[in-house]
């Protein structure tokens, strides 16, 4: 599952001007007692990579709750890496069920 990037409005300039957003499957949505899914919030850094914020949950998902969508292809590359290996880490967790690793290294 794709990770989806949010520019939060009016944001420019705050630690967590972006969110990075995990959509939850039917069954893990059943699981979490209804939450959408989970976001990271966070901004580039001025050598390109990544500064995290803070995680949160999602109750009920719309665009606007997180702001305009980004294409990530338009982010610096060591922060479009870190958004791979976090997606790879994801799906993974997902696949099998255990979320161990993806709650250490996320």
């Amino acid at each position: 599952m794709l990770a989806r990037l949010y520019k939060g409005r009016n944001c420019a300039g705050y630690v967590d001007e972006y969110s990075l957003y995990f959509r939850y499957p039917n069954w893990l949505r059943k699981e979490q007692r209804g939450a959408a899914g989970c976001y990271l919030g966070c901004s580039v850094a001025s050598d390109g990579t990544m500064i995290r914020c803070n995680w949160g949950e999602v109750e009920i998902f719309s665009d606007s709750n997180l702001g305009k969508k980004v294409d990530i292809s338009t982010m610096p590359m060591p922060f479009r890496r870190e958004i791979e290996r976090m997606e790879a880490l994801y799906n993974e967790a997902l696949k099998t069920r255990n979320f161990d690793r993806w709650n250490v290294e996320a």
